[in-house]
């Protein structure tokens, strides 16, 4: 008998379950749309789809690397080069920003740490400039306003100047990560 009473709680369970589910039949029967019609009968029905918001934020390259620097580059203080380019797609309004992911370059080199300031690294949609510091967020698109329609594929060129001095750029090798946001105002 004790083997009995765990399949007799089984088969109560089941049957409770199995009533449930037949006293909402007739509710899902209701819910059903129907048409009777002679010749024809036509049925309109609705459909709902909630939209979210669709982003989607690439780089034609992760990693941008610095030619090597000249006595010229020191001379005029800062080296130019051609970042990637940022490509969106948005189904709703949105903006891109730049900004350094640290406050100082990372180095490594034979001398002391020169905690070189993310400030020394700039940053435009142009070659040519304006040039806006990375240590703070500053928006690289839309040129103007707060933010940028929806699109179906829009490419924004990124330039990078790296500012450099005599006395304060020991020879090494410097990398600061920088990090470029796609965020919906």
């Amino acid at each position: 008998m004790t083997v009995r009473r765990p399949l007799t709680r089984l088969l109560v369970a089941c049957g409770a379950a199995l009533g449930a589910a037949l006293t909402t039949l007739p509710s899902l029967a209701a819910a059903q749309v129907a048409c009777n019609g002679g010749a024809s009968c036509a049925i309109t029905v609705t459909l709902r789809l909630g939209r979210p918001q669709v982003f989607r934020l690439a780089l034609s390259e992760g990693t941008t690397t610095v030619p090597p620097l000249s006595s010229g580059d020191f001379a005029t203080g800062f080296k130019d080069v051609s970042g990637p380019t940022v490509s969106v797609l948005a189904n709703s309004p949105y903006r891109i920003t730049v900004q350094a992911a640290l406050a100082t370059w990372q180095y490594s080199g034979t001398q002391a740490n020169p905690a070189k300031g993310a400030s020394d690294l700039q940053w435009s949609r142009s070659a040519v400039g304006p040039w806006l510091t990375s240590s703070n967020a500053g928006t690289l698109w839309p040129a103007t306003g707060s933010s940028a329609p929806a699109t179906a594929g829009t490419a924004v060129p990124l330039f990078y100047r790296t500012l450099w001095q005599w006395t304060s750029s020991p020879p090494g090798t410097y990398a600061l990560p920088v990090n470029i946001t796609l965020t919906s105002p």
